[in-house]
């Protein structure tokens, strides 16, 4: 945690059950550990020329790693260890109010209104897996994970708006899309480590996500009552709406490929760490069905969409050990975002690239080691402004962010874990 998961070549407590499962035999450690990440404070401003600037924060636990060694002996395997932990999480809750004067399109002049838009995003992504680790030479061994991830994603999107027109005439607007699903799955890590004394080396290879089963259920609502055009004092009204439930869920993941080294010098370790994950192509997270629009009797589809290209990310750390019962760490890692560019995916709130920067101590005592540090997360990119569908239709209401609106994350996290001897 403190080495920012730059250790898939130097793993050397029992998080390698997910950094990389080849390092468990030469890694002789044993007991239980317990990590948490025990408080995270977020932040989240999002700004641009139409409305301004609005800010949200918000502090909360959020898990992190058990994991442990099981008894064996055996000729075939050289030991068998469990982890469980949380693989993704994030919570979003991006609010725009505002209640005053605003320009109505092509010059007609100006209208009280009043307008919201919310942006809310709460998903996580927990793995409890298994893990089979052998010594194949005393120099090189060998792993495989196997895990069952958990996958739960909320996920609303929504705009209104009234707007009181010249004339006194009032038009309201209004457009809700929300989602509700989970999916569970199972992924294979496989690793290999090899250790050439100060010199330590570790290669993994993730398989995509095969999922065996979810179901979630997809709301999407679309009104307005106003005129269609400003010039034309005729009222329009529409309607388009539908609640589907017990829908079929998919999530994935792609191949990744990682690599990773460890070097020693005197007191001082250095690692790193790079892993390549290749595209996922635009695919369905929830297999919704078509529905005829109240107000039309058309048939509008209903859409929940997400895609990712390919990337690499990468991580240094620093260990300095001043003396057997402390030593220090820092690292800085780069967590990119898998959203291609001009992507049609309606369910991405944005696709900033975020950079984590972590401090902290490990304290070892008898039978346990005490680990204490602080990591920081920060990124900005433009707000995605896809729209939830091509069939809404434009409106005198209408409520965007902007083209120009912009959202910077500021995430703090607050590191404690424990390792035990049993």
């Amino acid at each position: 945690m403190l080495l920012g998961g730059a250790v898939i070549g130097s793993a050397g407590d029992l998080s390698a059950t997910y950094y990389n499962p080849g390092m468990l035999a030469i890694s002789k450690e044993s007991g239980l550990l317990v990590g948490a990440n025990v408080y995270q404070y977020t932040q989240l401003d999002v700004e641009g020329t139409a409305i301004g600037q609005t800010r949200s924060s918000k502090v909360r636990p959020a898990s992190g790693l058990v994991a442990g060694r099981v008894p064996v002996d055996t000729t075939v395997l050289g030991g068998v260890a469990y982890s469980i932990l949380t693989r993704s999480y994030f919570n979003a809750d991006i609010e725009y109010r505002r209640v005053g004067i605003q320009e109505l399109p092509g010059g007609a002049g100006q209208a009280q209104s009043s307008r919201e838009r919310l942006l809310l995003s709460d998903l996580s992504d927990t793995w409890a897996g298994v893990t089979f680790f052998r010594l194949i030479s005393p120099k090189v061994s060998v792993g495989i994970s196997t895990y069952a991830s958990v996958y739960s994603r909320v996920s609303r999107n929504s705009r209104t708006a009234s707007v009181l027109l010249p004339g006194n005439s009032l038009a309201l607007s209004s457009e809700i899309s929300n989602i509700d699903y989970f999916n569970a799955g199972l992924i294979w890590k496989a690793g290999m480590g090899f250790d050439l004394d100060d010199l330590t080396l570790g290669f993994t290879i993730t398989s995509p996500r095969l999922n065996v089963l979810g179901s979630g259920t997809a709301y999407y609502s679309s009104s307005y009552n106003g005129p269609s055009d400003l010039a034309d004092t005729a009222q329009s009204t529409f309607l388009l709406a539908t609640n589907q439930e017990d829908l079929p869920s998919h999530y994935s993941i792609p191949w990744s490929f990682a690599f990773g080294a460890a070097y020693r010098v005197g007191k001082t370790r250095i690692h790193f760490s790079g892993e390549y994950f290749g595209p996922v192509e635009l695919y369905n997270l929830l297999e919704t069905k078509p529905f005829t629009g109240q107000s039309d009797g058309q048939t509008h589809a209903l859409p929940f969409t997400m895609e990712m290209t390919s990337l690499f990310n990468f991580g240094l750390g620093v260990e300095v050990a001043p003396s057997e019962a402390v030593s220090l760490f820092g690292s800085l890692r780069t967590d990119l975002s898998g959203l291609p560019d001009g992507t049609t995916s309606n369910t991405a709130i944005t696709n900033w690239d975020l950079y984590h920067l972590t401090g902290g101590t490990v304290l070892t005592f008898e039978s346990m080691k005490v680990t204490l540090g602080v990591s920081c997360a920060w990124g900005s990119t433009p707000l995605n402004e896809v729209p939830m569908f091509d069939d809404s239709a434009a409106t005198v209401a209408d409520v965007t962010l902007g083209g120009d609106a912009k959202v910077r994350m500021l995430a703090l996290t607050g590191i404690l874990a424990f390792t035990f001897a049993l």
